[in-house]
């Protein structure tokens, strides 16, 4: 390793939600791997979610061991993305930041290449997902469809099956804390939006030592639907188009109707398909009014400027 990789200043922030099991053998890991390839940390940061196990108990006991070890419990759950931004911004004194899960499926071995890759110039080293044969053909489809609709509905590139592991030099991560202020915060898109020089390295996830994943099915929709809709408008302007679409159909369907009656005295046949025409354009009409009702939803979170986390203890 040269003499230049040497002399950085090295932080790393990993989100933590019910990691008990793990979080020992994470921390031991990290720091083994770091001393082995002689990289220097400045600060360990571990945020976690209040968790249903012992995991802060357990955090807490290696910070009273490892003053470079920071520990942040949130006052509540926040989720990923906010205990990101939280560690993003306790890092103080360092040349890069990196951010890894704590549940050891991000490879610790990629941080070394990630590192040498900030020093050939790059900003960002983002990191992109290669799916072992036991990820399901549904994760993966899933997976594919968020990625291309969400850079077709926003006009970003965000990197296919790509991971909020990555490496950002100082200079990204005063841009990040400092510019950006949206409550709905979502560090893929904001990383794919702000440019920079950026590169992407692949990497198979491991499997997990302990315990099973949190980010479920449930988990992976509302991660896509909020992270769509912090980036994009055109859902709104679809359904605008086809609102439109629907009520000139319904006019011409209006017309054709009164055209039958008035030429056969009778009423015409066909309730059945207006009843059904109506329904569908109400149910649309609903979809509608929810999507917008959750633009005005963010909207009035940023308006009223709520902290977007809350530090309840602090360790080192």
């Amino acid at each position: 390793m040269n003499k230049k990789i040497n002399n950085l200043k090295i932080s790393i922030v990993a989100p933590v939600y019910n990691e008990g099991e793990n979080i020992n053998f994470f921390y031991e890991s990290l720091i083994k791997y770091l001393i082995k390839n002689k990289i220097k940390y400045s600060k360990i940061i571990l945020v976690i979610d209040p968790s249903e196990d012992n995991t802060f108990n357990l955090a807490s006991k290696l910070a009273k061991k490892d003053r470079k070890l920071k520990i942040i419990l949130f006052s509540k759950r926040f989720g990923h993305q906010q205990s990101l931004l939280c560690g993003l911004n306790q890092v103080e004194n360092s040349d890069v930041t990196i951010m890894l899960d704590s549940d050891l499926q991000h490879p610790l071995n990629l941080i070394k290449k990630m590192v040498e890759t900030y020093c050939k110039g790059f900003d960002i080293v983002n990191t992109k997902r290669v799916f072992s044969s036991d990820v399901s053909i549904f994760n993966k489809i899933t997976s594919f469809i968020f990625y291309k609709i969400f850079n077709k509905l926003t006009g970003l590139s965000m990197e296919t099956y790509g991971a909020d592991f990555r490496l950002i030099s100082e200079k990204v991560r005063m841009n990040i804390v400092s510019n950006f202020s949206e409550q709905n915060f979502f560090l893929r898109g904001i990383i794919s939006w702000v440019g920079f020089k950026q590169t992407s390295i692949s990497y198979t996830a491991l499997e997990r030592k302990n315990g099973v994943s949190k980010f479920n099915l449930f988990s992976r929709l509302r991660f896509a639907y909020n992270g769509i809709l912090s980036f994009s408008f055109l859902p709104i302007k679809f359904f605008i188009y086809f609102g439109f679409t629907m009520s000139l159909i319904s006019f011409l369907l209006t017309i054709f109707h009164v055209f039958e009656y008035l030429n056969n005295a009778v009423l015409p046949p066909g309730w059945t398909t207006i009843i059904v025409l109506l329904t569908f354009y109400f149910g649309v009409s609903f979809i509608f009014l929810g999507i917008l009702a959750k633009y005005i939803s963010l909207i009035y979170l940023q308006v009223i400027k709520r902290p977007r986390y809350i530090i309840d203890e602090e360790l080192n």
